[in-house]
């Protein structure tokens, strides 16, 4: 009897264990990089459209982007109906500066981009009418 009693005290502090210090590898949680959205202004955005390691999201009207636009950006209006299903096209891993009239409609792309898990998202403040004020440089069709 004093056998099969140790035997379960054993046993269940063998299991406890066993079942509460699972190894990293074992573990079900992944580890995920965090998401970076920030808003940046003029300056920091600018540096970061020189750098060449970002995709240039503009999510204004067709009409917007044909009056001035930042060069090397890529059009996805964020009143189409389908512009959930248009970012989830775009490569996650790739940071993104994306940008608007006025920095509104863009903070909220900038929040489903970093809800739908984008690792990089940066808003710029003020959007391309600040970016104007201040001199930097645009394309018009």
């Amino acid at each position: 009897m004093k056998k099969l009693f140790a035997f379960a005290v054993l046993s269940t502090v063998f299991f406890t264990h066993t079942a509460c210090s699972q190894s990293p590898e074992n573990s079900s949680v992944s580890e995920q990089k965090p998401t970076i959205a920030k808003d940046i202004d003029v300056k920091e955005f600018a540096l970061k459209t020189k750098s060449g390691e970002y995709f240039l999201l503009d999510v204004r009207t067709p009409e917007e982007y044909a009056e001035a636009h930042l060069g090397g950006a890529t059009l996805m209006n964020i009143y189409d109906s389908n512009f959930e299903q248009q970012l989830e096209t775009l490569d996650k891993n790739v940071p993104v500066l994306v940008y608007c009239r006025s920095g509104g409609r863009s903070g909220k792309a900038m929040q489903m981009m970093r809800d739908k898990g984008f690792s990089e998202v940066y808003n710029m403040e003020g959007g391309i009418t600040t970016w104007m004020q201040q001199d930097q440089p645009v394309e018009k069709e």
